[in-house]
């Protein structure tokens, strides 16, 4: 029996290149487990003191304001964590959220506003908080912030994974041992309103662009009409003889 016989042609792969779309957010989520896992190996006071920010004078972790470290520490502190859970799913978060940030904002408004928050959250850690502050839940809440802007309607599973998130911040430093419970969410809300004024920064930033936008499209517009006029002034006086002309007809 004489069977069809069919040629597949097979294309060439072609060779996929590595690319860093969202630059800040890869090296964001990396280097707090990088140092993580450096400080497991080489325990140093001084590895320590860049990654924490002290807290307020009346605290059990005051903040030595003529120590050069500890203003270091202020913008550093995100890259600092107490515990491997903590550290990895922050990491994971910011993964998964601050590529399509990134995307939509570009890299060095992101960095801006990680920047922002992470200063909101250090200048109120050293004004009120009683314990120290470390850990990047700071730019998750912003990503999560910042993701909610680009959403039409109310994204109800992405707000679930902000507050299962928030939970799991609160939960883990209300484990930490030594100090009242009741003192240990201050660190958590004070990352909380790190990120939302950076967010709140964003949203009004945006909005005042978009009016002035609108307000330069709209003189644009003007302008135009205006020219089309000026380029045509005999079009009203022309139409105005046609009239008189019909009218004595």
């Amino acid at each position: 029996m004489g069977g069809k016989t069919y040629t597949v042609f097979m294309k060439k792969k072609s060779s996929q290149k590595l690319s860093l779309n969202s630059p800040i957010s890869f090296f964001v989520s990396w280097i707090p487990i990088l140092i993580l896992i450096l400080k497991c190996f080489a325990k140093n006071q001084f590895l320590d003191s860049l990654f924490i920010c002290n807290g307020a004078a009346f605290g059990s972790f005051p903040f030595k304001f003529n120590s050069f470290t500890n203003y270091i520490s202020i913008f550093l502190h995100p890259f600092g964590s107490y515990q491997f859970t903590d550290c990895f799913c922050a990491s994971l978060c910011i993964f998964f959220l601050g590529s399509e940030n990134e995307e939509r904002y570009g890299s060095a408004l992101l960095l801006l506003l990680i920047l922002l928050a992470t200063l909101v959250s250090g200048v109120f850690s050293v004004c009120f908080n009683p314990l120290f502050l470390t850990g990047s839940a700071e730019i998750v809440f912003l990503f999560f912030i910042l993701s909610f802007f680009q959403e039409k309607s109310f994204p109800l599973a992405k707000a679930s994974a902000f507050f299962v998130y928030f939970l799991f911040v609160l939960f883990s430093a209300l484990n930490f041992n030594g100090e009242k419970k009741s003192l240990l969410a201050v660190p958590v809300l004070i990352q909380l309103l790190g990120a939302s004024v950076s967010g709140a920064v964003c949203y009004f930033s945006a909005i005042s662009s978009i009016k002035k936008n609108k307000n330069l499209s709209k003189k644009a517009q003007k302008d135009k009409m205006s020219e089309k006029k000026s380029a045509n002034p005999n079009s009203k006086k022309s139409q105005s003889s046609i009239g008189d002309e019909n009218a004595e007809f």
